[in-house]
């Protein structure tokens, strides 16, 4: 979709916009669904599987990508 550098940035702009609920909305969601004494495990396993999905997506995209093209 980006074609030139200002498309580039503007697509940039609008994923950190996108993202930036990302944080907020996960801490709201964790203290309304946990008791108190359960939501830092819960934001723990929230930051991992953010960590793991960061790290994993490499070696699961590029297979995909070279096998579909």
């Amino acid at each position: 979709m980006g074609q030139s550098l200002t498309a580039l940035i503007v697509l940039r702009l609008l994923l950190g916009l996108g993202q930036g609920v990302y944080i907020p909305m996960l801490s709201a969601i964790t203290s309304r669904w946990f008791p108190p004494n359960e939501r830092s495990r819960a934001n723990a396993i929230w930051v991992a599987g953010i960590i793991l999905a960061v790290a994993s997506a490499p070696l699961l995209t590029i297979p995909l990508i070279q096998a579909v093209g």
